[in-house]
């Protein structure tokens, strides 16, 4: 077969387009995740999952836009509490819609998604550190615990993406 072309696998209500085993677009993105059916293409499975990452990632996103120009970190102290857990939700969705797909190669999913919200977490610390924005001056006790409390609220969010991920039953 060509090189990325792909062929329709139907039964008897839907078709699933699937890209041919060792294609380029087979190993970065399943196909098999778009869904035609007789109203129309929708989305299923891991696919759902990326779009709601990419969502809250963007509401993070606008949050720390707006923390950063209209001084929200500032005068609200706790304004980064809410951006931690929505940031461990989103990382924690995709790591959760990445291990969707890859499922047979982990054996305990929900375990994959706290440790990639958890590296994720660390590397958004020192991303503070290096650019001074710590919020306290760096190696005092306020900076510690800051840290300790950024990365309790990012496995906040991670564990309530896990959840998320258990109960609609995608791993």
């Amino acid at each position: 077969m060509a090189f990325g072309v792909r062929s329709p696998t139907c039964d008897n209500r839907y078709c699933t387009l699937a890209a041919h085993e060792g294609s380029l677009p087979s190993r970065f993105f399943s196909w098999s995740n778009i869904v035609v059916n007789p109203g129309g293409i929708g989305y299923n499975g891991p696919m759902k999952i990326y779009i709601a990452a990419y969502i809250v990632l963007a509401l993070v996103l606008v949050g720390e836009i707006l923390g950063i120009k209209a001084g929200y970190f500032v005068v609200y102290p706790f304004y980064d509490m809410p951006m931690h857990i929505l940031g461990g939700l989103g990382i924690g969705l995709f790591v959760g819609a990445f291990v969707a797909v890859r499922s047979a190669g982990f054996k305990s999913p929900v375990k994959v998604v706290l440790v990639g919200v958890l590296v994720a977490g660390l590397l958004w610390e020192l991303f503070e550190i290096y650019y001074n924005i710590a919020g306290y001056p760096l190696w005092t006790k306020a900076y510690y615990l800051d840290t300790a409390k950024d990365l309790i609220d990012d496995m906040i969010g991670g564990s309530v993406a896990a959840l998320i991920l258990k109960a609609f039953k995608h791993f």
